[in-house]
């Protein structure tokens, strides 16, 4: 077996969204991390076997698929904590989704009144890409999934 080191088929990409949320900073931040299981598409797991999504807003902790005990598929380690404010996750992209390449993604939240919270979420990608673009998909996860769950419960 043979292997070389190209950087053919190797790019970078950055994703900057943008939502104003019509709820306040906590209520975002208890959607974005403890209810994620209620507004995340069944659409986008990875997997038939799939349970549940989650996302443990703690220092090591995982966001990505549940299958069963000890089984599924980790999307991101959290890597950053600064509740309500920010968290920071790192993951892998691996084939067939992608990949392999590396994501550095962040969400950041900030009160715009009690009442409103502007939600940012940065992701950036390094690696074999495919020609398709992940902005589109994490796009319609929070403008059509969380920020209708978020505001419908606020």
């Amino acid at each position: 077996m043979s292997s070389s080191l190209s950087s053919e088929g190797l790019a970078a990409g950055e994703v900057h969204l943008e939502f104003e949320l019509n709820a306040e900073i906590e209520r975002v931040w208890t959607a974005l991390t403890q209810d994620i299981e209620h507004w995340w598409p069944k659409a986008f797991y990875t997997s038939e076997r799939s349970k549940r999504f989650v996302l443990e807003a703690k220092l090591g902790g995982m966001m990505g698929e549940v299958f069963g005990p000890g089984e599924g598929l980790i999307w991101y380690q959290v890597i950053g904590v600064d509740r309500p404010n920010s968290l920071m996750l790192s993951g892998y992209l691996l084939p067939p989704w992608a990949g392999p390449g590396i994501s550095l993604a962040r969400f950041a939240l900030t009160a715009i009144s009690e009442t409103q919270t502007k939600l940012e979420f940065f992701d950036s990608t390094f690696g074999k890409m495919s020609s398709c673009s992940n902005e589109e998909g994490w796009q319609q996860i929070f403008s059509e999934h969380f920020k209708a769950y978020v505001e419908a419960s606020a």
